[in-house]
């Protein structure tokens, strides 16, 4: 059995362009790109069981989609 625990951090991204212009300024980008990253990532590792931390629904980064 495969478990997969990944804390996406909202789906805002990671690396210094986080950090622009100021930092933690990544907090408030919206989640589109970083998202369809994730999943793919998840299809690739093909896990049984997935959980995810620091998922956001509602929110103006998830555009307040569920």
């Amino acid at each position: 059995m495969r478990f997969l625990l990944y804390n996406i951090r909202y789906a805002t991204g990671h690396g210094a362009g986080y950090h622009m212009p100021l930092p933690f300024a990544g907090f408030f980008k919206q989640t589109g790109n970083t998202l369809d990253r994730i999943v793919s990532f998840i299809r690739s590792v093909n896990p049984d069981i997935i959980a995810l931390v620091e998922v956001d629904s509602g929110s103006y980064r998830s555009q307040r989609c569920c």
